[in-house]
């Protein structure tokens, strides 16, 4: 195959480049161009980096996403089934190419399971485990292979899956969270909650398991809770818009609707983009145009009766 039309479509003023080039450049400009959710032009630069080298792995991979964030599934599945069956006989950096061919499937099985293809899912993710190299990290894919037989409900299998990703690595976030779900499922919170705690010990970014956890609190009427949780991580977090609006979420729902105010405001100033905080604060507005003698009060034990007072799309926006 000739090497120009590669580096003509690259950049127009660049003649005689060799594949090598032409392909590393179109896949740093993909990369870039993706960063920047400049999603059309990610694919032509993927397109060009294939039409240099056919069996370059990571533009095929890298393709797929950008499709499955496009919602064009279709061709998202084309490409991450190209990317998996890529020959790679001869290739430098096999364990690259390797890697990169398994991560394929298990993006490929994530979009199954976001499709609710359960059973897809579930054919994909054994697929790469069966075809993955001793050196390849299997806990993501084992975790959500157990996740696709929860959906199922196949606890027995979902547990054994969550057990093999514990198993090969120990400190594996998502597989606290989800044998913690697990558990709850179960009618064991005292279990489930020993497994959120963990998760929480070992979530460096304070988010993932804090927030899982305090949902569950939640669930489980334990209203002021999370509303501690979330305080402790704003001391070291303070301007950070997922911690700060969390904390307005749990303010509202143990109904300290006047701190849920104040909270709200600072997520709206944190990030104006976020619709969902200005109507959350227009809510609670709205609330105390309605209710204002209720606002006088730090706090209300009787904030379950209130919220059934209220029309719901006034509590329901978290």
């Amino acid at each position: 195959m000739s090497n120009l039309p590669c580096a003509v479509v690259m950049n127009r003023d660049i003649t005689g480049l060799d594949s090598a080039v032409c392909d590393a450049r179109n896949i740093l400009r993909g990369i870039l161009l993706q960063d920047q959710q400049r999603y059309h032009e990610a694919i032509e630069s993927y397109k060009t980096a294939i039409l240099c080298r056919p069996k370059l792995t990571m533009a095929y991979l890298n393709l797929g996403i950008v499709y499955s964030l496009l919602g064009r599934n279709d061709e998202a599945e084309k490409s991450y089934l190209n990317c998996s069956n890529v020959d790679i006989t001869g290739l430098r950096h096999p364990r690259l190419h390797e890697s990169t061919k398994i991560s394929a499937l298990y993006n490929l099985g994530r979009m199954y399971a976001d499709q609710q293809k359960y059973q897809l899912a579930i054919k994909t993710y054994n697929k790469a485990i069966q075809r993955a190299p001793s050196y390849y990290g299997l806990q993501s894919i084992y975790n959500m292979l157990g996740e696709a037989y929860m959906k199922s409900d196949d606890e027995a299998k979902a547990e054994f899956w969550y057990q093999e990703a514990l198993r090969v690595k120990p400190d594996h976030l998502p597989a606290h969270i989800t044998m913690a779900k697990l558990l709850s499922r179960r009618n064991q919170p005292d279990k489930a909650e020993k497994w959120y705690l963990k998760a929480m010990a070992l979530d460096s970014t304070y988010k993932t398991a804090h927030q899982h956890y305090t949902q569950f609190l939640g669930e489980s009427g334990r209203h002021a809770d999370p509303v501690l949780i979330y305080k402790q991580v704003l001391e070291t977090n303070s301007d950070d818009f997922e911690h700060v609006f969390n904390t307005a979420n749990a303010m509202r729902q143990s109904g300290n609707y006047t701190e849920a105010e104040d909270f709200y405001q600072r997520a709206t100033q944190l990030n104006p983009q976020v619709a969902t905080a200005h109507m959350n604060l227009g809510a609670i507005l709205q609330i105390a145009s309605i209710f204002p003698s209720f606002f006088k009060h730090e706090q209300h034990n009787d904030h379950t009766y209130f919220h059934r007072r209220l029309p719901q799309n006034l509590i329901g926006c978290s």
